[in-house]
């Protein structure tokens, strides 16, 4: 039952990002759609949360910041993660990002006396091999759908993905399974409303916005999607912290959200699965697997 519960998961995080890719491709119009879209999905997340915590938010003083915390770095992250579908690969920007498991781990093993065991170094070869593939260019080909600036990005989105890990494992260690749905809630609602300075921004400086296109079944529905990783895919991962060995936990829900973004990059959004990108793949699931035992 906890393995199913690992890969809705993992499902559940990966509807997140295809929806996401979804409505760039097809229904972004400008900056500022975007942030309104991001802001959307952040808001229903947080809602759907704030209902399961019955409409009250009891966390205490050590909880309340680290759930602000959080809400900030899901906004960095989604905003990066955004900007790396854009500037290249959607498959190899999942499993990077998602190897970011490398943090909480990093926590344990530094700061509450965890070991560092032979196969979890050897994950750390296997992330720094996946990075170092990643950032080969092999010709013109390459840059014509790899941007310089994607490799800055996707950096900076491993290492806020990896802080958002590590807030939710000091949060699972300070209060246990306790109040997750107030410390969801109030995390992304922080992030819902950090998105609308930007919205608002991008509007100013005449970007066209179209605000009824939200009405639109399809849109609405993208951002129902979307909020299924914060709302089932974060709440059951929180869950399982205390009743699944991270062992067996993390690479189904990391792995299986890289897996099942690569398929679906490469056959919805017709992404090229390269010989260099496939072994990146590769290497990048090889750590989030070898991480964890």
């Amino acid at each position: 039952m906890h393995i199913l519960m690992a890969l809705l998961s993992a499902l559940a995080h990966s509807c997140g990002s295809v929806s996401l890719r979804t409505y760039q491709t097809k229904y972004q119009v400008s900056l500022a759609d975007l942030r309104l879209y991001q802001c959307a999905r952040a808001l229903l997340t947080g809602i759907g949360n704030l209902i399961l915590a019955g409409f009250c938010l009891r966390l205490d003083s050590t909880g309340l910041a680290l759930a602000l915390c959080y809400g900030l770095d899901l906004t960095l992250t989604s905003i990066l993660t955004a900007r790396c579908y854009t500037c290249g690969p959607m498959s190899v920007t999942s499993v990077i990002t998602n190897a970011c498991v490398v943090m909480p781990i990093a926590l344990g093993c530094l700061v509450y006396g965890e070991t560092i065991t032979p196969t979890r170094i050897l994950g750390f070869v296997f992330l720094t091999g996946c990075f170092l593939l990643s950032a080969i260019n092999p010709g013109e080909k390459k840059k014509k759908d790899t941007q310089p600036i994607w490799y800055l990005l996707v950096f900076l989105a491993f290492f806020c993905n990896g802080m958002g890990a590590v807030l939710l494992n000091i949060y699972g260690r300070v209060a246990g399974s306790g109040e997750r749905n107030s410390f969801l809630a109030i995390g992304y609602l922080v992030s819902g409303l950090l998105f609308l300075p930007g919205h608002f921004k991008a509007a100013k400086e005449n970007s066209p916005v179209d605000p009824k296109q939200f009405l639109k079944p399809m849109v609405a529905l993208l951002v129902v999607v979307g909020s299924m990783g914060g709302f089932i895919g974060n709440g059951l991962l929180m869950s399982l912290n205390l009743s699944m060995p991270a062992s067996v936990l993390y690479p189904l829900v990391n792995g299986g959200i890289a897996v099942i973004v690569a398929i679906i990059s490469c056959i919805v959004f017709k992404e090229k699965l390269t010989l260099q990108r496939f072994f990146t793949i590769l290497l990048g699931l090889a750590a989030i697997v070898t991480l964890n035992l």
